[in-house]
């Protein structure tokens, strides 16, 4: 399992410290989002990591929401 890269992910200490920080457009996030929320085959801390995303866009812009990130096409 030494060159698995899921296993080498899960060894790193937690304890580092980690950002995540990513700019998309909105159609960009639309696809992000219908191959990553929370029906989709994703490891669960990615479609929560989706789910979240969506729920912040919506908050700062009602009509950003998920139907609309289903409904555009890409």
């Amino acid at each position: 399992m030494e060159d698995n890269q899921d296993v080498k992910r899960g060894l790193y200490n937690l304890g580092f410290p980690s950002d995540f920080t990513f700019k998309v457009n909105l159609t960009e996030f639309a696809h992000v989002y219908k191959e990553r929320n929370v029906n989709s085959g994703a490891n669960p801390e990615v479609k929560q990591c989706c789910e979240m995303i969506a729920d912040e866009i919506e908050k700062i812009q009602p009509l950003f929401n998920r139907e609309l990130f289903l409904a555009i096409k890409n």
